[in-house]
């Protein structure tokens, strides 16, 4: 495992305890994801001691869930436009982290604002069959992260 992601892994799982309450598993040879097929995935861009993209992918229910612990209220009362929020809100704390872990808090690094969209099945597992990319658990579902930096 890289420097960049053992950081991730690190950084993720911290974040998500403190952040959400949601305690996080890593896995290595998680089983590719299965039935579900409603799944969002959130990016942001970064530009400063080093320059890519960061990502976080998690089913739908899972999103809920971590909007409901952030706002104090109950996963079926989560709006889609809140699941995705939540997502997009955990990528960009994420990233911010993991810059300042691996580069230092003396550096600039400038963030874009987060994006988010529904993807399918199949670029799930394609993000999950990746061995650059971080796989966690939580509560029995996958959560996917990973960094692409440009060359």
């Amino acid at each position: 495992m890289s420097d960049i992601q053992l950081a991730l892994r690190e950084t993720i799982s911290e974040i998500l305890e403190s952040f959400a309450f949601l305690f996080a598993e890593p896995v290595e040879d998680a089983p590719l994801p299965e039935g579900a097929s409603d799944y969002r995935y959130a990016s942001v861009n970064f530009n400063g001691a080093s320059q890519g993209m960061l990502f976080v992918c998690a089913d739908r229910d899972l999103c809920a869930e971590l909007a409901a612990n952030v706002l104090g209220a109950e996963a079926e009362e989560v709006d889609e436009a809140c699941a995705m929020d939540a997502l997009k809100e955990l990528a960009n704390i994420v990233v911010g982290s993991l810059m300042a872990r691996l580069f230092g808090t003396d550096k600039v690094c400038e963030l874009s604002a987060p994006d988010a969209c529904a993807v399918d099945l199949g670029k799930v597992r394609e993000l999950a069959a990746d061995r650059s990319n971080i796989r966690l658990l939580i509560d029995d579902r996958m959560m996917i992260a990973g960094t692409v930096l440009a060359e």
